[in-house]
């Protein structure tokens, strides 16, 4: 063979040598995300596999900044399905990113002191809801901080395969007209549009859940943790503020994406789904600790009861005194404000009978003897979180629309005729109302303006609007009019509430 020959056979070796080289360096680059101030953050380009757990990744907000595509609204390439502006807001206005900061402040480290929990980043039964535990196994990307609080990841899902395949250019255009359900079950993605499941994910820390370590023990409450206030998923979106857009506020083009229906009542369709899994997940937790307690002969944690029932003022003249329990004087009650909206919202399926059975037979087993017999109560909160379950079924599967929304209404402003007994009961109904009017202004209805400003306002005494924005303490304890002492607890009074609340209705029709 002649030296020209074999030389060019080396150069041609070369030459696809380089060629090949480049080629795949040019594909590895493609998945990764250029990330704030020159970084880079890498991303799987693995494909789902079904069958197969997705793998978990924690990262943080710098993830989703990167490239502008959640920061300044910078992406614009259509059809985008959200603003481009989300962490702009969250980290504005949202206290869920102070979840954090609530345990290295003087109150939360005296908390941690008095529980002897150690060190905030160490106190896994306070990150659990102020921030988040990362799973063993689980990949923690450098970017992930605790010092975000309850930032990006706790809710859109702790999976790489997701953060990847929806912001790539390559793949996000693909990505986006995925349903919803693939987009969980194949790449990790938290389906947030159903109402079930973000109530569920909220209720968690709001509420409890005992499998994911999460609740507020009356030892926490003691140690000087601020009392969980009622819970209402809608209501409370809206005062966070929502860093989203409901589907009515989207474009079109997203609209029609996302199977958005403009004649449902969505924000009433989320309240009334949400009280129903709020339920649940409230029955679920009391379960879980009267099992617990049942096998290890203890008594349920105190933390479980109305708190108003023994913390509320001794005067002499008090409306405590005529109220009426179906147990015996003394026996403490279990909290009822999660029981108010679905059964209201069961009269629109049908009969209230069922949940009536299931009640006595909770309130049986709570005053059978001082703070209830916990083998009872298991069973009696299964009972009920089995019949929350398929109530919040029937809920989604019916959507509220112009027939069925004000039925929903009805059923709202009928509420004196059994009116709340204790104040986070009453809050319930007054949260339910708010959403209702917002959606009826949405709808282009009529609406009842004399009750919404006494919902809104002081007069009520029901503190209806949250405390909202970074830096600000919590709600619960602290009043609109700074001379008075009381907390809105103390300051309801059940008949003065509906007295009024009747007025205002009946001046606004």
């Amino acid at each position: 063979m002649s030296t020209y020959s074999s030389n060019r056979g080396f150069w041609r070796g070369l030459t696809l040598g380089v060629a090949f080289f480049g080629l795949t360096l040019f594909l590895n680059l493609l998945t990764l995300r250029p990330g704030v101030r020159g970084e880079s953050i890498a991303v799987s380009k693995a494909e789902p596999a079904a069958g197969k757990p997705l793998p978990k990744l924690y990262f943080g907000s710098k993830a989703c900044a990167s490239a502008g595509c959640h920061e300044k609204g910078q992406v614009t390439d259509p059809p985008l399905l959200c603003r481009g502006d989300e962490l702009d807001r969250f980290k504005a206005h949202d206290r869920h990113a102070d979840a954090y900061n609530a345990m290295t402040g003087k109150l939360g480290r005296d908390i941690l002191k008095r529980l002897n929990l150690g060190e905030p980043q160490t106190a896994t039964d306070c990150l659990a809801c102020h921030s988040v535990n990362i799973e063993k196994g689980a990949t923690k990307h450098e970017s992930f901080q605790l010092e975000e609080g309850v930032g990006c990841v706790v809710c859109h899902g702790a999976h790489e395969r997701w953060v990847g395949s929806h912001s790539l250019v390559i793949s996000r255009s693909a990505f986006r007209i995925l349903p919803r359900e693939t987009k969980e079950s194949d790449y990790g993605m938290t389906d947030l549009w159903d109402p079930a499941k973000r109530t569920a994910l909220c209720a968690s820390c709001h509420v409890g859940n005992q499998e994911q370590g999460k609740f507020v023990t009356h030892d926490m409450y003691a140690a000087g943790h601020p009392p969980l206030q009622g819970f209402e998923v809608a209501s409370w979106s809206n005062q966070m503020p929502r860093h989203w857009q409901l589907l009515r506020e989207k474009p079109k083009v997203v609209q029609k994406i996302q199977g958005h229906n403009s004649s449902v009542w969505e924000e009433s369709q989320l309240m009334l789904v949400g009280s129903a899994i709020t339920l649940r997940e409230s029955m679920r937790l009391l379960a879980s600790h009267a099992k617990t307690a049942s096998i290890n002969g203890e008594m349920l944690d105190w933390a479980l009861f109305d708190c108003y029932a023994c913390h509320h003022p001794l005067g002499p003249r008090s409306w405590r005194q005529n109220q009426t329990h179906p147990g015996k004087p003394g026996r403490v009650p279990l909290k009822t404000w999660p029981m108010v909206l679905p059964g209201m919202g069961e009269k629109l399926l049908g009969s209230k009978e069922e949940v009536d059975q299931l009640t006595r037979e909770l309130e049986n087993a709570t005053y059978s003897r001082p703070f209830g017999d916990p083998k009872k109560i298991q069973l009696a909160s299964e009972k009920i979180a089995h019949w929350a379950d398929a109530i919040a079924k029937s809920f989604a599967s019916q959507p509220l629309d112009q027939k069925t929304g004000p039925k929903l209404g009805s059923e709202l402003l009928k509420i004196w005729q059994a009116p709340p007994r204790d104040f986070d009961s009453a809050r319930q109904t007054g949260w339910a109302l708010l959403t209702y009017h917002s959606d009826e202004a949405a709808l282009g209805r009529n609406i009842n303006k004399e009750w919404l400003k006494f919902l809104e306002g002081y007069e009520s005494g029901l503190d209806l609007k949250l405390k909202t924005g970074r830096g600000v303490r919590p709600a619960r304890g602290e009043v609109a009019n700074p001379k008075q002492d009381d907390s809105p607890p103390d300051q309801f009074h059940p008949d003065g509430f509906m007295g009024k609340l009747k007025f205002y209705l009946q001046e606004g029709k």
